[in-house]
C-alpha cells in the first residue's frame, strides 16, 4: 500500500493547534481593522446600509447605523476569540 500516508496523532494535534492559532489571529486582525474605522471615521465596504437621502438628518443616521453595527462586529469578533 504505497499510497497510504500515515500520521501519527501528535500530528493532529499540531494541525489542529496551527488551526486554532490562524482563527484567533485573523480575528485580531478584524478587530484592529474594525477598532482603526472608527477612529478614522470611515465606514467599510461590508458595512454599507442603505439609507434614503431625503433629509439631512440621513446623513447622521447612515453614520450612526454603521458605528453601531461596526462595535456590534467588534463584541462579537471578542465573544469568537474567546
Amino acid at each position: 500500500m504505497p499510497h497510504m500516508k500515515i500520521i501519527s496523532t501528535s500530528q493532529g494535534h499540531s494541525h489542529r493547534y496551527e488551526d486554532l492559532n490562524r482563527q484567533i489571529y485573523n480575528c485580531n486582525v478584524n478587530i484592529y481593522f474594525n477598532q482603526k474605522c472608527i477612529r478614522k471615521n470611515i465606514i467599510p465596504n461590508f458595512d454599507m446600509i442603505k439609507i434614503p437621502k431625503v433629509s439631512p438628518a440621513s446623513k447622521f443616521t447612515q453614520q450612526k447605523a454603521s458605528t453601531i453595527r461596526i462595535k456590534v462586529e467588534i463584541k462579537y469578533l471578542y465573544i469568537k476569540k474567546n
